[in-house]
Formats: structure tokens, C-alpha cells, sequence
């Protein structure tokens, strides 16, 4: 095989994936994933509203939602984040990675 037909099938393989599966979050998706973040909360954890009352979280929920429309996606991450702060607990966390990511890691090898 010759150098240009390897390095084309090289560029195939690491190209073509970062192409067909990056995701990008837009706000139905988060308001998705925040109202079903609610609800695994409330079902799953022991004590949810331990540092906070029901009410201030439904309120900062109901808050985040009705100005969501005004709002970039980048302020509606920050608005969940600013939510799940509101628990005060350490084990209850969201991760956030860039707006657009890839299902590919890369890493230096020292072999």
C-alpha cells in the first residue's frame, strides 16, 4: 500500500468520527435535561433539601426556566450550575464540557 493510500485511510479514520458525532447543546436539550435532573433528584436522593427548602429550589427552577428564552446557552448552563449549587451538597455534581464535543480523547504516549 502505498504512503498516499495510508495517510488517506489515517485521515478517514481520525476525521470522519469528529464530523458525524459532535454534539452541540441547545437550549431544549438543556431544559431537558434540567427538568429530568429535577426529578432524578427528588427520587434518588436521600435528602435533597437538607441546606435549601423545596420551595427556593422549585422557585430558582421555575426562575431559570421562564427567563430561558432571554437567555444564551452558555447563561442557561450556568443558571443549572447556580441551581445545583443551591443543594450545597459535593457528591451532586454536573459536568459541562465544551458547547461542542467529540467522542474522542487523545493523550502523549511515552513508548
Amino acid at each position: 500500500m502505498s504512503k498516499k493510500n495510508l495517510l488517506i485511510i489515517f485521515l478517514l479514520i481520525t476525521i470522519a468520527p469528529l464530523l458525524s458525532f459532535s454534539q452541540k447543546l441547545n437550549k431544549a436539550d438543556l431544559l431537558f435535561d434540567i427538568d429530568s435532573y429535577v426529578r432524578q433528584i427528588e427520587k434518588k436522593h436521600p435528602n435533597p433539601f437538607n441546606w435549601v427548602s423545596k420551595d427556593t429550589f422549585h422557585k430558582s427552577l421555575d426562575s431559570l426556566k421562564k427567563n430561558a428564552a432571554f437567555m444564551s446557552e452558555d447563561e442557561l448552563i450556568v443558571g443549572f450550575l447556580k441551581m445545583n449549587a443551591l443543594l450545597k451538597d459535593e457528591h451532586t455534581t454536573i459536568n459541562f464540557h465544551l458547547k461542542t464535543y467529540y467522542p474522542i480523547a487523545f493523550f502523549w504516549s511515552r513508548r
